[in-house]
Order: C-alpha cells, then structure tokens, then sequence
C-alpha cells in the first residue's frame, strides 16, 4: 500500500504538470491517471525489488539492484508508452530514472522500518 501511495502521488504530479497523458483509462470520468498501471504494476515491481533486495551488505550489488528494477521499470514504461494506447509520455527524460530511484529507496527504507518494528512488538 506504501508503493501505491507513493506512486499514486508521482503519477499524479506528472498527470498535472503535462508530463504524460493516459488516452486509455479504466474509469474515465472519475480520474485522468491509469488505475492498473499506479495501483497494481508498479507497486507488484517494487515488491518484488524489496523482496529480492540482497542480503548482503556489498555496494556493488545493492547498486546493480537498484539499476536492475530501475532499467526493468523505465523499459516497462517505454514499451507501454511506445506500442500501446495506455501512456502517451508527453516529456521524456532522465528525470523518472532518478524518480524511480528515489521512489524504491523510500518504500524499502519504509519497509525495513515497518519489519523491524513489527519484530520487536
């Protein structure tokens, strides 16, 4: 539910700084954002990058994680953007590879902190 919150919150933003437009939507006339991709896509990756995170404490693989699911979800969206009616990007740049970035190190610090408190209630 973190992941969708924060994802709801960016794509939000993007919708209304013409960032990128959605010309086929699930509930058209509640909302100009895509329901399966926000609520369900992105949030299934960033599950799934936290529930691969490495164990150890190398940098060099904690940083090829994060390139591994930042690439696989930039890849994600272009293929969407590029051969389906689903997301029409309006501004392509490095500034969602950075979001990306940023958006799973949040939910994964958020994760951990949720986890470790729960083990010791």
């Amino acid at each position: 539910m973190f992941a969708q919150t924060l994802s709801w919150v960016y794509i939000f933003y993007s919708v209304y700084f013409k960032r990128v437009e959605f010309p086929f939507r699930e509930f058209p006339y509640a909302t100009k954002l895509s329901f399966s991709l926000y609520y369900m896509i992105y949030p299934a990756f960033a599950m799934f990058f936290k529930l691969t995170y490495p164990k150890s404490k190398s940098v060099a693989r904690i940083i090829s994680h994060y390139v591994l699911f930042v690439g696989m979800t930039e890849l994600y969206a272009f293929f969407i953007g590029h051969y389906t009616e689903l997301a029409k990007p309006l501004k392509w740049g490095y500034l969602n590879i950075i979001i990306y970035a940023v958006l799973l190190l949040i939910t994964h610090r958020f994760v951990s902190w949720f986890q470790a408190e729960k083990r010791y209630s």
